[in-house]
């Protein structure tokens, strides 16, 4: 058994030329993929599918190395798929677009009050060809914030905005990054599970936020099996 095999729990080969990197592992939200074998790995886990691998990291701060590992790979195309965090003015449910990826990764450097931060985008083809093909379900906002502190994030809202991030997350810009470095085109999609400073996740939510957070979550994934299955059927040249 090789390196690559020992971390994702299947052999490199048999990787897709999709994959959807989910740090939530809601692989079970992507049945129209027709879902085959799971593999558990000693960082990651794969679950085959018809037309996609589905990659789940055991951390988010792994989410880099989930996309770096796919290097050499069949892999083409690398869609981040989970939750954010809403700044005020979002809803619960809203399902978002990045279309940049700020790098506030660095705990050390937040708790220093270092605003400065890099950017990454994601490929304009592909996310300019799963927003039209989403007839205007999914927002593409101007920023995301890749931070890794729920308690700094709060603190920076502020500085967010200003900066015009709309959403926050934990994972895009370490996979937009890492997409970059080994020449693989990524998008992301995301739904807003909370609203910085307003409605945290540990405070719970209303049950009919939660309906509406249940149902963004099933609309987006099913958008992004709809999308890559014709893909699959259009390829883009």
């Amino acid at each position: 058994m090789d390196t690559f095999q020992k971390l994702y729990g299947i052999s490199r080969s048999r990787i897709k030329r999709h994959c959807i990197i989910s740090p939530l592992n809601e692989a079970f939200l992507f049945s129209g993929l027709h879902i085959g074998n799971t593999h558990k790995g000693f960082f990651f886990r794969a679950v085959e599918t018809r037309f996609a691998t589905i990659l789940s990291p055991r951390f988010s701060l792994f989410a880099g190395d989930c996309v770096l590992g796919l290097e050499g790979s069949p892999c083409e195309y690398i869609y981040l798929f989970g939750s954010c965090g809403g700044l005020p003015g979002m809803r619960i449910g809203d399902m978002v677009m990045v279309n940049k990826a700020y790098n506030f990764e660095s705990f050390s450097d937040m708790l220093g009050k270092k605003t400065a931060r890099r950017r990454i985008v994601p490929d304009a083809r592909l996310s300019g060809e799963i927003k039209a093909f989403s007839k205007g379900a999914v927002k593409s906002f101007a920023g995301c914030a890749t931070v890794n502190s729920f308690l700094l994030e709060e603190r920076y809202a502020g500085i967010f905005k200003k900066t015009g991030i709309s959403c926050v997350d934990m994972e895009s810009s370490l996979v937009l990054n890492a997409a970059a470095y080994i020449e693989k085109k990524a998008a992301v999609l995301m739904y807003v599970s909370d609203i910085i400073g307003k409605k945290p996740l540990y405070n719970g939510l209303r049950p009919r936020e939660q309906q509406r957070l249940e149902k963004s979550r099933r609309v987006l994934a099913g958008l992004l099996t709809s999308f890559i299955r014709m893909y699959e059927e259009n390829p883009l040249t």
